[in-house]
């Protein structure tokens, strides 16, 4: 399996996600994090909201409007937690 099938893998298994050819969108109920590293130096991507996968590289844009282009070799987890908009839970009540 070639890395960015196993990548396209690992997205298409998230919950509430959008899949659009190479391009897959996050809904805002969940944060999503792609966890990349090379030679050692890790690097986590945190409030993806859109991950388009290239031949050998991803492209991730966060939801403060950051983008980052890393290989796609180099990308070998994906977090996704509820939002905290999704669940606000207990209110502070003084």
């Amino acid at each position: 399996m070639a890395e960015t099938d196993r990548l396209q893998a690992m997205l298409g298994a998230l919950e509430g996600v959008t899949a659009k050819g190479r391009d897959y969108e996050f809904g805002e109920s969940w944060e999503v994090t792609l966890h990349a590293g090379h030679n050692g130096a890790p690097l986590s991507i945190s409030h993806a909201v859109k991950v388009t996968v290239g031949d050998s590289f991803v492209s991730v844009q966060t939801s403060k409007g950051h983008r980052y282009v890393v290989v796609a070799e180099d990308v070998y987890a994906v977090a996704q937690v509820p939002s905290m908009s999704r669940d606000p839970g207990r209110r502070a009540g003084f």
